[in-house]
């Protein structure tokens, strides 16, 4: 427009003379007419750049939990902001709603940057560690330095993942003769920091590989037998119940210093101050009959209690034919003659040994013991009624409850087991890869039996392979014992 103006002045024909020379405001005329139509063509742009921005601060007050006051002034300052720009460049820079859309602007980005700090704390800090020391490692604090290098932090829990039972001060004696010479509360403070807490270590029964190989076996057997299956077991156990002795764990409210007081101790006698062995069975629908123990137990006494209450307690309990008795296998348990009058009865369910936790009784064990130790009896007299009373307390309802969530025990046997292949040492898988401790089928005396199991008398590197896929999909772990 501009140039066609132009030439309409000056003439652009060859015949035509020459305009007179153009007025000196010809160049400010040539750009408004530019500012213009950038105007009128970014007016379309400016409203889509307005829908997005309104667009993008609702999803942020939807989605982000943006504050309302925020999200309101964002909005305001968009649409002021941007009808301002429609107007450039002739009342922008001289209308107060520039003034005003500038202060919005920079209230809103402040706003922004505070509600990112507070949502967010660490972002600030890590913003301004890295623009001051362009890092954002933690820096090194006033003071005195730290003994504990990162090295020594290594050492120590490489000796303490070695052996757990080492304590503080032999951990300080050997950080020494690497000359770094710290406090014992410094070693502490490091392990905690480190995940590593001085805890009691839990007593549990020691299991050998032949108790675990029957553990595992009796898991799989019985995995997956039928709900009435357990509903018709007798279950069996004896128990010491001690007069005045550590029966269950207890508590008292104190203050400091007064752990010696009378009404927070715990008085204690020698051998728990006697006591009395019972002999107690249970099955799903109850609790069964249970009898004092006097004097030692052996095989004829243990025979003698059985005779006396195991019918009476099936009929009581109104088992099913075909019910089954569950006894572990103590000595006395395991006689010649306990095993021939079992025999004949044929009662007996093969039990693993050392599996305390596979018997539900332990549990009526630890409920009974707690209630006598409320009643607080005074004499062995009291103490035998006490027992009797509190046993028919059981609720039938508790019995039937530990016998419907039994085959989770034996998940949990299975689970364990199967992850933890230290069962097995390491050594002996790295051998059988080698090709060595792989004994052809026909074994002789002293043969490895494990060998021979998994991998079927093969020969090889694949036969430790083999090994190991046989572990994980059987889940059995037979016992590594030598034929004698």
């Amino acid at each position: 427009m501009v140039l066609q103006r132009r030439r309409r002045a000056i003439g652009d024909d060859k015949g035509t003379p020459s305009a007179p020379p153009k007025p000196k405001a010809a160049g400010l005329y040539y750009l408004a007419e530019l500012i213009e139509e950038y105007t009128v063509a970014t007016s379309r742009i400016i409203k889509y750049m307005i829908l997005f921005s309104t667009a993008v601060l609702v999803g942020l007050y939807l989605f982000e939990g943006f504050p309302t006051l925020m999200i309101g002034v964002g909005l305001f300052t968009n649409l002021v902001y941007f009808g301002l720009l429609q107007t450039f460049p002739y009342i922008l820079l001289t209308s107060p709603n520039f003034i005003l859309s500038c202060v919005l602007v920079v209230l809103n980005h402040y706003m922004a940057f505070q509600y990112f700090a507070e949502e967010y704390y660490p972002f600030s800090e890590i913003v301004y560690k890295w623009r001051k020391f362009s890092t954002v490692a933690t820096l090194p604090r006033r003071g005195r330095p730290v003994k504990m290098t990162a090295r020594a932090q290594r050492r120590m829990l490489n000796e303490v993942k070695k052996n757990p039972r080492v304590s503080a001060k032999y951990l300080q004696k050997s950080l020494a003769h690497a000359n770094i010479f710290v406090d014992k509360s410094t070693i502490r403070k490091t392990l905690n920091k480190n995940g590593l807490h001085g805890r009691t270590p839990r007593r549990k029964p020691l299991l050998s590989k032949k108790n675990i190989a029957a553990r595992l076996k009796f898991a799989k057997e019985h995995l997956d037998v039928p709900q009435h299956y357990w509903q018709n077991i007798l279950w069996t156990d004896e128990t010491k119940i001690e007069l005045f002795g550590k029966n269950t764990q207890r508590y008292v409210w104190r203050t400091q210093g007064t752990a010696h007081q009378h009404q927070n101790l715990i008085p204690t006698v020698k051998y728990g101050g006697g006591g009395i062995m019972v002999w107690g069975c249970f099955a799903a629908s109850g609790p069964g009959r249970i009898t004092v123990i006097d004097g030692k137990m052996n095989s004829k006494v243990y025979q003698d209690i059985l005779q006396e209450n195991l019918r009476p307690s099936v009929c009581q309990l109104k088992l099913n034919r075909g019910w089954t008795m569950q006894q572990d296998n103590d000595p006395k348990h395991r006689s010649k003659s306990t095993t021939e009058w079992l025999q004949q009865k044929k009662i007996r369910l093969e039990w693993p040994s050392q599996s305390p936790d596979l018997n539900p009784i332990e549990m009526l064990w630890h409920d009974l013991k707690r209630a006598i130790h409320t009643r607080h009896p005074k004499n062995i007299a009291e103490l035998k009624h006490f027992c009797k009373e509190e046993w028919s307390k059981i609720s039938p309802d508790r019995c039937a409850g530990l016998i419907c969530n039994y085959r989770k025990r034996l998940v949990e046997v299975l689970a364990y087991f199967t992850i933890c292949l230290w069962v097995i040492p390491f050594s002996f898988f790295v051998s059988l890869s080698a090709g060595e401790n792989v004994l052809p089928s026909t074994m002789q005396q002293g043969d490895d039996v494990v060998s021979n199991y998994f991998t079927k008398g093969k020969r090889g590197k694949r036969s430790g392979i083999l090994l190991i896929f046989s572990f994980l999909k059987e889940a059995v772990l037979p016992s590594r014992q030598k034929m004698y």
